[in-house]
């Protein structure tokens, strides 16, 4: 295996510019065949560096003076160290500079190396594992019994030590910048190991995990206390815990908390219906961060009127009651406050004078009395789909 399968270019220019800047010498690294990978001398990437032939060979590090590197080409004076990984050598590292002084630091760089390789080992292990989880995501978020065996998806579920006959819920994770849009990839790269972090210190159940969907969105499966199935209370608490451990990193995020599962059928529909949650937060048809779809039943019941039925519930109000903002954020309060006036009132800020005047308003320009229970309740469940459509 050659030393750029073990390091990445980046990771290896990052190796050589660091212990250059250290010890204040040139620094190369080869890969197994001696040639030059990365250089503080950019002008010998890519050449053949003869002397790591010798010590790729010999394993054993080498120095060379300035009559030994004549009959070395592509060598300067130095030093060249085996580049060891698991008793195999992949590779070396040459040092330019006299002999008697650079060879002080070969313990040094001996150190760094294995401290760059250990890095980037966790790193792909790592990578490996969220590979897998994503893997598994994906069978699952997509299950369709019609096309292929459960059995299928539980048996990689139970290589990577996950039991999916447990009772889980599916919360879905957006994560938002301190300005509320979303982050680069860039700074993924940095919260993606915060985010591990942070998860795995509140749900501490080991059949918890979470899996990143793609550089902004994240789905976490989350195990139920047995003592309390029938409830998400405690996944809510969690999750709010969650949310503020991320705060305190500088960032927010949007969660939408799914419906209880313990089957593959049942986790998808719980990831549709924290999608669906976390949807409603975006619309802004609920207001705050997080969402449980327990407390969002009207809204599934208005995404899945039939069309024909919406058709003949739109006839029976004016158009402009649909384009109306303001009637909009007066109804949702209204039936949210349970038809509390005073409720309504301080929700939308306004005083309650006020309010009895956009009543009669209402009644006056529509025809529409916020006190006919049917009709508002239908008007409301129309504005909900229009919104989510």
């Amino acid at each position: 295996m050659s030393i750029t399968k073990i390091l990445q270019r980046e990771l290896c220019d990052k190796l050589v510019q660091s212990i250059s800047l250290i010890i204040g010498h040139d620094v190369l690294i080869t890969d197994k065949v001696g040639v030059v990978v990365a250089s503080s001398d950019l002008t010998r990437v890519g050449t053949v560096h003869e002397a790591s032939v010798q010590v790729i060979n010999d394993g054993k590090m080498a120095y060379h003076d300035s009559r030994a590197v004549v009959k070395l080409a592509g060598t300067r004076p130095g030093m060249t160290i085996p580049f060891y990984v698991e008793d195999d050598v992949v590779g070396t590292i040459g040092i330019t500079g006299a002999p008697q002084e650079v060879s002080r630091y070969v313990m040094l760089i001996q150190q760094m190396s294995e401290i760059f390789l250990d890095f980037r080992n966790q790193q792909q292990i790592s990578a490996r594992k969220t590979l897998k989880k994503q893997s598994l995501l994906r069978k699952i978020i997509s299950f369709d019994n019609r096309m292929y065996p459960s059995s299928e998806i539980y048996e990689e579920a139970y290589n990577m030590e996950i039991d999916l006959n447990l009772s889980r819920i599916v919360v879905f994770i957006e994560l938002l910048s301190k300005e509320g849009s979303n982050i680069t990839i860039k700074e993924s790269t940095f919260i993606n190991k915060k985010i591990d972090e942070k998860f795995s210190g509140i749900f501490k159940n080991p059949q918890d995990f979470i899996c990143p969907q793609n550089n902004v969105e994240y789905v976490a499966f989350i195990c139920c206390d047995k003592e309390n199935l029938q409830s998400d209370q405690g996944v809510i608490e969690k999750c709010k815990k969650f949310e503020v451990e991320l705060q305190n990193l500088g960032y927010s995020i949007r969660m939408g908390i799914g419906s209880l599962a313990d089957s593959i059928e049942l986790l998808r529909n719980s990831y549709e219906n924290a999608c669906f949650a976390s949807r409603l937060l975006e619309k802004e048809i609920r207001q705050g961060s997080s969402l449980a779809i327990s407390d969002a039943l009207l809204e599934k019941i208005a995404v899945y009127l039939p069309e024909h039925i919406c058709t003949e519930l739109e006839s029976e109000f004016p158009d402009e009651i649909f384009k109306n903002e303001e009637v909009f954020l007066l109804i949702d309060h209204w039936c949210r406050s349970r038809f509390n006036f005073t409720q309504t009132a301080k929700e939308i800020h306004v005083h309650k004078s006020t309010l009895v005047y956009r009543f009669q308003r209402l009644q006056e320009l529509y025809n529409l009395d916020l006190y006919d229970f049917d009709r508002i309740c239908a008007l409301y469940l129309l504005l909900i789909k229009k919104r989510l459509c």
